[in-house]
């Protein structure tokens, strides 16, 4: 992730420990297959959030 954040693919100064408790969060609701729309969308913004903006 730092190298990203140094080339310019990701946002600077992510902490990876964050994006694993995202993810941990989103597994978590996922589980539940009524939530699989909600975590589609709370990868997208995930993603979205990590992306550096160009």
């Amino acid at each position: 992730m730092d190298a990203a954040g140094v080339s310019g693919d990701l946002r600077a100064g992510i902490d990876p420990g964050d994006v694993l408790m995202a993810l941990g969060g989103i597994t978590l609701i996922s589980a539940h297959e009524e939530q699989r729309a909600l975590a589609t969308r709370l990868i997208d913004l995930l993603l979205g959030g990590l992306l550096a903006r160009g």
